[in-house]
């Protein structure tokens, strides 16, 4: 159902062959109150928008909360860090979308890095894109 947490598990198979796990269903409720708790207390502390859109987007992916949608989800809650600074939204194009799929595997395994820089540098195109410059 639309706007409701997952009922069942929904583990995709990679083309490795390897079970991405997802948070159970059991575990949705508890695991989104924490996440927006940590969100909560990232915004006291001032971590700056670009990280705290690449924390945001892929913790909300590690949980997975609904049975559909999710990804989609997780990039309007980076844009909407960034809206709330005053800046665009993540905008990603068929050509970002292999090195948007790097940068999810890489903070899968322990390194926001490189999804922090993709979003940095989204947001640096399209405002030099605003402003009418050359890149």
């Amino acid at each position: 159902m639309h706007g409701q947490w997952k009922y069942q598990s929904n583990n995709p198979k990679r083309p490795d062959g390897i079970i991405h796990q997802y948070c159970p269903p059991e575990q949705i409720i508890s695991e989104m109150e924490r996440l927006v708790e940590m969100h909560n207390n990232h915004l006291e502390m001032g971590v700056p928008p670009e990280i705290e859109a690449a924390w945001l987007h892929h913790r909300f992916t590690q949980i997975h909360p609904f049975q559909d949608g999710n990804g989609r989800v997780a990039r309007t809650l980076a844009s909407l860090i960034f809206i709330r600074q005053g800046l665009f939204p993540i905008v990603i194009t068929r050509h970002d979308r292999q090195e948007y799929i790097n940068a999810a595997e890489a903070a899968d395994s322990g390194d926001l890095t490189r999804l922090i820089n993709l979003f940095s540098r989204l947001q640096e195109k399209i405002l030099i894109k605003g402003l009418g410059l050359r890149a």
